[in-house]
């Protein structure tokens, strides 16, 4: 449209893809060799734990998977692992079950098949035959299997989310000969299994004629108010797993009891306690009136609910109180990207990932180090670009992390629930598959 030469032909824009992938790759191996050594460091200075009599390090570490594409039908999928304590990303792999040339070139029926394979699978994409579901378990146990020879690490704990079967995967491979992965569940993804038990009910009831809806009862904003009394519960209590159960429980009577039936035997007492009438019996005080307590037959209806999610097997892999925010951040940034919108191959997203790790690691001043590997001088402005972009991506960070603006998030999330509960009653069922 400018009347301009075409900048490159397309063979040529193949050939610097390719040689971008390759700097990207070798930059990455060398910064995640200096993070494994920043990682046996500071558990040295922390006493966490020293190596063995073979000089390896047992790690505690974060694992979880993501998709090019949302829903279960990505070609495109990676595996990453942060370290718990550094927060540092040490290894990761990328996968794809896609190859657009396998697709159009002969088939394994065809005699041309083997030469072609030969000539095709040094270029293949495809790196794993399984579906899209299955690549989290299959990719960690690739990287599980190469930390002793990679970096002189075992990884002895993981921490994960429970939505795959990860864990069984790597248990059954046995990567370390005898030596045991001990499991740790992100606390998120547990609260939020109260939450999605709690709607299950609601519908589940609905549908049997035994509606624990609406007002008064089970609405959106009580399944949310009981999801973040579950979820104190556990990260309050965080290394005391009978706190933790009392406190699962408390919240579970709390939300029952009434000024004529009440139990607050299992809350806090003292003056100090959260519970409005534990502190006033400890101050020689009436207690003020309970506030919209639930019904009784929805204290039926939860009980199950609750047995299942305070059982101590499930709060003893809750006790460290960690999560898997770290991992959800470097998706976000990884995404950002390699957008989810436009369809990539194998090697974009593993191009992408080399780099994000880098940057997630480092900062933006980790990419000086893949221009270096592509042999490209950088200028100060380069230099500078980085350290304003680093500093950018900072500030954000402390003002979004703050207690001011996380209460400003919540008090908006609150007001943005009771607007739709209030919009659902008002309106009634207005969409529904066959309901008019």
């Amino acid at each position: 449209m400018m009347g301009m030469p075409t900048p490159m032909s397309e063979p040529m824009w193949y050939f610097y893809k390719q040689k971008l992938h390759l700097g990207a790759k070798r930059a990455a191996d060398k910064h995640l060799q200096d993070a494994a050594n920043q990682v046996r460091r500071t558990y040295a200075d922390m006493n966490t734990g020293l190596p063995d009599s073979q000089g390896i390090l047992s790690v505690s570490v974060s694992i979880d998977g993501s998709w090019q594409k949302r829903g279960h039908s990505s070609h495109n999928g990676l595996v990453t692992v942060i370290d718990i304590i550094t927060g540092l990303i040490i290894d990761f792999v990328a996968l794809s079950n896609f190859c657009q040339v396998c697709e159009t070139g002969p088939k394994p029926d065809d005699e041309r098949y083997a030469d072609w394979m030969e000539q095709h699978q040094d270029k293949c994409q495809k790196n794993i035959n399984c579906s899209s579901g299955a690549m989290e378990m299959e990719g960690a146990v690739r990287i599980f299997q190469r930390p002793v020879e990679l970096h002189g690490f075992r990884y002895t704990e993981m921490l994960g989310d429970g939505d795959a079967k990860t864990y069984k995967c790597l248990t059954e491979a046995d990567p370390y000969d005898g030596y045991p992965i001990e499991k740790i569940d992100c606390v998120n993804h547990v609260v939020k299994r109260m939450g999605t038990a709690l709607r299950n009910l609601v519908q589940k009831r609905k549908a049997q004629g035994q509606p624990i809806g609406g007002r008064g009862k089970l609405t959106d904003v009580r399944i949310k108010q009981l999801t973040n009394y579950y979820g104190r519960a556990i990260k309050d209590n965080a290394g005391d797993l009978e706190a933790m159960q009392r406190a699962v429980w408390a919240s579970f009577f709390q939300t029952l009891s009434n000024d004529e039936s009440h139990n607050h035997s299992y809350c806090p007492e003292g003056t100090s306690s959260w519970c409005f009438f534990n502190r006033a019996i400890a101050s020689n005080t009436q207690p003020d009136t309970h506030k919209h307590p639930l019904p009784a037959e929805i204290g039926d209806a939860l009980k199950p609910i609750y047995h299942r999610l305070g059982d101590p097997q499930l709060l003893r892999r809750c006790l460290a109180g960690k999560t898997q925010n770290s991992n959800e951040s470097f998706h976000s940034l990884m995404w950002s990207v390699c957008p989810k919108e436009r369809w990539a191959n194998l090697r974009t997203v593993d191009t992408a990932l080399a780099i994000t790790i880098q940057k997630f690691n480092q900062g933006s001043s980790a990419l000086l180090c893949v221009l270096a590997e592509l042999e490209l001088l950088t200028t100060t402005t380069t230099q500078q670009f980085a350290e304003e972009e680093n500093v950018s991506r900072l500030k954000s960070a402390t003002r979004k992390s703050s207690a001011k603006e996380k209460d400003k998030r919540k008090k908006i999330d609150a007001i943005r629930r009771r607007e739709r509960q209030d919009q659902q009653e008002r309106e009634g069922l207005v969409y529904g598959a066959g309901e008019f």
